[in-house]
């Protein structure tokens, strides 16, 4: 690693050395060729070097990006979660690395982020939304075909949203998306799958509601006896 280090330094500081032997070659070259136009080729080249070196300045003075790795994103997704305003509960198990809950304030679910013991280089965001067993009940009268169509209905909105999810048909709906642990991973994209998953929760929430809704008032029959 140290020799990559140095070799890389070595090549960036041959070819920096390079463009300048070059480039003060083609400078004397036009001063040569065309005197008259030398004054303001020179205020040019000293405008380029002048703005190329506020440009450096100002990347120097921002903060690098943190470093992701397995070693540091429990650290790292408390940290993006409190500047986002959320707060989260530990819920760790057996399964889990580590496990944050994330209370919403719509919806019906927490939004889980979650590292697996046997898929540790990733992280999982989940929400689930399901009906209690009473609402359970009342959505079993509507007709098949209509429960068919409420299914397919969710499948098609979920899918616009890019997120994996799971059907219990009548009873929940589990929205999850998962992320690698690494550079790649910074605050913003975080959270963008973060709002991702929290969408798609509250679409699946609507879509039961709206399904439940329509099962209140469907009649229900009582079987006759002769």
């Amino acid at each position: 690693m140290a020799i990559l280090f140095v070799s890389s330094w070595l090549w960036q500081g041959i070819l920096t050395s390079a463009i300048v032997a070059i480039g003060g070659v083609v400078v004397g070259f036009i001063s040569k060729r065309w005197p008259t136009w030398f004054p303001t080729i020179r205020a040019g080249l000293l405008g380029g070097f002048l703005l190329a070196g506020i440009v450096a300045a100002i990347r120097l003075s921002l903060p690098a990006s943190p470093h992701i790795d397995p070693d540091n994103i429990e650290d790292q997704v408390k940290q993006w979660l409190t500047r986002e305003g959320h707060g989260f509960k530990e819920a760790s198990t057996q399964e889990t690395l580590f496990q944050l809950d994330v209370p919403m304030s719509l919806g019906q679910s927490d939004v889980s982020v979650i590292r697996f013991k046997t898929q540790d280089h990733y992280l999982w965001l989940k929400a689930c939304v399901g009906l209690n067993a009473e609402e359970q009940a009342t959505l079993s009268k509507l007709p098949t075909d209509q429960q068919v169509r409420a299914i397919w209905s969710v499948t098609t909105e979920l899918i616009r949203f890019r997120v994996s999810f799971e059907i219990s048909p009548g009873r929940s709906v589990t929205v999850h998306k998962h992320v690698p642990i690494d550079d790649s991973l910074t605050e913003d994209s975080f959270m963008s799958v973060f709002d991702d998953v929290y969408g798609a929760s509250l679409l699946a929430a609507h879509s039961m509601i709206s399904d439940y809704g329509k099962a209140l008032k469907y009649p229900s029959f009582s079987p006759t006896t002769h």
